[in-house]
């Protein structure tokens, strides 16, 4: 987390090193919805997606969110 991130999810650098992403997600991924992820960041090296994201003291706000694969060195990220 960047200090925008720990300002705007509530959490700080340091706790949140032990939680997993999926906590700031108010409904987890479905299986559907990660093989399509995947078939778009195999495609396109991209996927966009629309949520609803949830802060450390439970407010939740939408969000549209973007992952994109980076190759370097031989490994993919």
């Amino acid at each position: 987390l960047n200090p925008k991130a720990e300002e705007m999810f509530g959490y700080s650098f340091q706790n949140f090193l032990s939680k997993d992403f999926e906590i700031l997600r108010k409904n987890n991924l479905t299986p559907n919805e990660i093989s399509e992820g995947l078939e778009s960041l195999e495609k396109d090296n991209f996927w966009i997606s629309q949520t609803t994201l949830v802060k450390a003291n439970g407010e939740e706000f939408p969000a549209r969110i973007a992952v994109a694969l980076l190759e370097s060195g031989g490994r993919r990220y």
